[in-house]
């Protein structure tokens, strides 16, 4: 199978996004990810700012990695082992009962709690990552290619913003209960 270069451009252009979002959050405040480690009860407390430092070292890695075709597989694996701990991390805490956890998704101020759709989608996004290891046909890449696989991910980042406000609608009104 070989991937159409359009479509490693519209992976990789979701997962670089993705990744500079979820970066950005992360150091814009930082207490609050170091806080989000701390919960998930994973390390041991003298490693959760470590830890948290280094989630955010390696999302920032992945998304540079990601930018150019000469390291793109590097990034690829990388961004799939990174969405592969997210998605351990929250099955671990769901599988020990622990559903009211932010899950450190959305950035200052905003709360998402575990749940197993987020496992898969986080899944899903690692399958989406690891298909960039995949052979891509050899045709150029011309202005059409681009300005399809610019729409594709400014849409695809519309709907997924749009699937989280959904999704988190619904720990709102648990919230208020």
């Amino acid at each position: 199978m070989h991937l159409d270069p359009t479509i490693v451009l519209v992976i990789t252009g979701g997962l670089c996004l993705l990744f500079f979002v979820a970066a950005y959050h992360k150091m814009a405040d930082f207490d609050r990810h170091s806080s989000v480690v701390r919960v998930y009860r994973l390390v041991p407390e003298a490693l959760v700012v470590p830890a948290a430092l280094s989630v955010v070292a390696a999302e920032c890695t992945a998304l540079v990695l990601l930018l150019w075709p000469a390291s793109r597989a590097l990034g690829a694996v990388l961004a799939a082992a990174l969405l592969g701990l997210y998605a351990v991390a929250m099955a671990i805490n769901l599988a020990r009962g622990r559903f009211r956890i932010d899950c450190g998704c959305l950035g200052p101020g905003k709360r998402q709690w575990l749940r197993w759709s987020l496992v898969w989608r986080n899944t899903g996004l690692m399958l989406a990552s690891l298909a960039l290891l995949l052979p891509t046909t050899s045709r150029p890449v011309g202005l059409m290619d681009l300005l399809v696989a610019m729409v594709a991910v400014v849409t695809l980042a519309i709907l997924y913003a749009a699937l989280v406000l959904l999704g988190s609608q619904g720990d709102r009104n648990v919230a208020r209960t």
